[in-house]
């Protein structure tokens, strides 16, 4: 039963896709914590749109999955009531958002 809540959940909903331009980046702060958040904390003011609002009250990282299809690790985060998987898509940001991340 568990499984089908599982299935029937869209994913979307959960997913966020970084503004990181340059997966080399991604690669580089996925595995260490302390620069994740520090990258996180610097783009939740400026893409708020990107992020749901109780991200402000705090998160907190909760493991990290692998994304077969993507061919990535992908950090899990938990907010108060629900947790959100962090993947990135290269290259694909700017044309969902329409703008750069000014930082790369």
């Amino acid at each position: 039963m568990k499984e089908d809540s599982k299935k029937s959940r869209p994913r979307g909903e959960k997913t966020i896709c970084l503004p990181i331009v340059d997966e080399s980046f991604y690669l580089e702060i996925v595995d260490d914590p302390v620069k994740f958040r520090a990258y996180l904390d610097e783009i939740i003011p400026e893409y708020r749109e990107i992020f749901p609002a109780e991200i402000e009250k705090g998160y907190s990282f909760f493991g990290s999955n692998f994304s077969k299809k993507q061919n990535l690790k992908i950090r899990l985060i938990q907010l108060k009531a629900n947790f959100l998987s962090l993947p990135t898509t290269s290259g694909f940001f700017d044309a969902i958002y329409g703008r750069k991340n000014q930082r790369l």
